[in-house]
């Protein structure tokens, strides 16, 4: 799946039916340093974000992206 905006802030929309397991590769994003997205937060809503181009009127502040179904924080995995 290819992101239709690439920031930090809107990854991806991923379309799932009750559990996602999601691998991402990113070169630009930064592990270390100020812009660091490590200890950042993830937040996974139910619907996909229309990134302001829906004609709902929460399109404009929130994507109309739904609900909040689950949310984490970015770390490493332990090689061990």
């Amino acid at each position: 799946m290819v992101p239709q905006i690439h920031t930090a802030q809107y990854l991806l929309n991923l379309h799932s039916a009750g559990v996602a397991e999601v691998s991402l590769k990113d070169w630009q994003i930064p592990l270390s340093g100020p812009h660091s997205i490590l200890g950042r937060a993830v937040v996974v809503h139910a619907d996909p974000d229309d990134l302001g181009k829906g004609g709902h009127e929460l399109s404009k502040t929130t994507g109309n992206a739904g609900a909040r179904v689950g949310c984490g924080i970015i770390g490493l995995k332990s090689s061990v």
